[in-house]
């Protein structure tokens, strides 16, 4: 009985050891590390609509995959971004795609406390370009704010303000 058991465990252990390397990025993505898992977003605008959100590596740790759902509103809007290293430019980008027909690709800066989505042209299922920016700032392993600017008339004017909370099981994402 006691073969069985310590086989049993042995088995165990060496389940889980693939799925907790697996939760980690590859190097240059590992400042992206901190992400993996699921949030909730609030706006600060409304209590009613929220971003459900989760980060997921994909193929060991080569590519980071987030996808979210805005929920609350008259319809609930998706997207799904891809993050990668590209080396010919030797930098993080991120393809972004949204469930209305929009496509973005961007440069992605990691620094300490933040990640950051200097301007890139949001390409909308109408063809019209949108530039947007955007800031994720961290307030501890449990927290970000997320805030975002677009480009109207020659200036960059505030989009969005979303404080994120690290979430304690896995949302729907409204599917």
């Amino acid at each position: 009985m006691r073969r069985v058991a310590l086989l049993a465990l042995s088995l165990l252990l060496a389940a889980a050891a693939p799925a907790d390397a697996a939760a980690r990025l590859a190097p240059p993505l590992a400042g992206l590390d901190q992400l993996v898992g699921c949030w909730r977003g609030a706006f600060a605008a409304t209590t009613a609509v929220h971003d459900e959100r989760c980060f997921s590596p994909m193929f060991e740790g080569a590519f980071l995959r987030d996808e979210h759902a805005v929920v609350g509103g008259p319809a609930v809007y998706r997207g799904e971004a891809i993050y990668r290293f590209d080396p010919r430019r030797q930098r993080v980008e991120a393809t972004y795609y949204a469930s209305d027909g929009g496509v973005e690709i961007g440069r992605v800066n990691l620094a300490p406390g933040e990640i950051s989505f200097p301007a890139a042209p949001f390409i909308g299922a109408d063809g019209k370009v949108l530039l947007v920016r955007a800031r994720w700032r961290f307030e501890g392993p449990d927290r970000f704010v997320s805030t975002s600017e677009i480009r109207k008339d020659g200036r960059w004017k505030p989009h969005l303000h979303i404080v994120y909370e690290r979430a304690t099981s896995a949302p729907a994402l409204a599917r």
